[in-house]
């Protein structure tokens, strides 16, 4: 549940800065500052977010 609001908030970054994290980083990573777990996306999760906001347009 919370990795959805994890990828959530990766995806208002919009899609040239998702295109950015797959091509330099391979992938995100973000902390959750109440817990301090740490959440992974990976290049392929973050071309999904991409095509979402594609179809959304």
């Amino acid at each position: 549940m919370l990795f959805a609001r994890v990828l959530g908030a990766l995806k208002m970054l919009g899609q040239t800065e998702l295109q950015d994290m797959i091509e330099k980083d391979n992938g995100a990573e973000a902390t959750c500052h109440f817990c301090g777990k740490i959440y992974q996306a990976s290049s392929d999760e973050l071309a999904q977010l991409i095509v979402d906001l594609q179809a959304e347009s």
